[in-house]
């Protein structure tokens, strides 16, 4: 079986300080099994990062001595310190005084077969517009939206923000459902209870496959092909998806979520975040 990385979430709220330097700034990036890599700087320590848009936080990876804190995940519950951070650095974009958490990431480093200092959750940017450009590795950062020139062509839908998060509705029989938008999942994943309630828009393919997750766990999920959804005005006719409780993430976010949509399954190209707007572009 071929795994799969799935991503952490974290419930909680990062306070910010930053200095912008100017109009727009590109943050180079590697692609690894569908997850977002940048270098980023950590209190004068150089290491590789992943971004996420489904992390609220800046988890670290790093043995705790004692764990003060607990973390919500897909997975279960994961233990974990409070750190203090004086200055984070991505590319020209300087952070200073954040709260971080440490963690165990080497079951991540070993999946990932690298060096690993951490998750950045993608709502260190807010306030920002962000291209998330695939063909050329580059995260775009502008403080203003994006204009009809550049989004005429493009398939758009509307997001709201939670805990920090992206939250899209999906329509599927004129019924919407509240997806997460997420740029550190490899791969989609979708409720259990929805596939039993829709189950004629999904079709098993009979493949199971290995999930990890950044908990350092491991689960065996079904992979099932999700056919007829609305993604705002556009109708995607298919997309492989994989089958996960959504029940305790739902019951910490206190909304409904049934699903997880990984950006890069949802264009190999470009994805345009209006932050201001609350509009995706794709």
């Amino acid at each position: 079986m071929r795994g799969l990385i799935f991503k952490i979430f974290i419930v909680f709220l990062v306070p910010m300080n930053f200095m912008f330097g100017a109009d727009n700034l590109a943050i180079p990036f590697e692609l690894v099994n569908g997850l977002i890599i940048v270098e980023a700087e950590i209190d004068g320590h150089s290491n590789n990062f992943i971004v996420d848009s489904g992390a609220n936080g800046i988890l670290l990876n790093g043995q705790s001595i004692e764990s003060n804190i607990s973390y919500a995940t897909l997975s279960g519950a994961l233990d974990g310190a409070e750190k203090s951070i004086d200055k984070l650095v991505v590319g020209d974009f300087e952070w200073l005084d954040l709260q971080g958490f440490s963690t165990d990431l080497s079951g991540l480093e070993a999946y990932l077969d690298r060096s690993i200092g951490g998750i950045l959750g993608a709502s260190i940017f807010v306030s920002h517009s962000i291209v998330i450009d695939y063909v050329d590795s580059h995260i775009l950062i502008f403080e203003h939206g994006f204009g009809e020139e550049v989004t005429s062509d493009l398939s758009v839908i509307d997001f709201e923000v939670v805990y920090d998060l992206p939250v899209a509705k999906i329509d599927i029989d004129g019924h919407t459902y509240s997806f997460i938008i997420d740029s550190g999942a490899s791969t989609n994943f979708i409720d259990q209870k929805l596939i039993s309630d829709k189950a004629h828009h999904f079709s098993e393919t009979g493949i199971s496959k290995s999930i990890y997750t950044a908990a350092g766990k491991e689960f065996i999920s079904q992979e099932y092909i999700f056919t007829g959804i609305n993604l705002g005005e556009s109708s995607i006719y298919e997309m492989e998806a994989y089958a996960k409780d959504f029940a305790p993430l739902s019951a910490e976010m206190d909304m409904e979520i049934s699903g997880l949509i990984s950006l890069s399954k949802l264009s190999p190209h470009k994805i345009l975040f209006d932050v201001k707007n609350r509009k995706l572009y794709f």
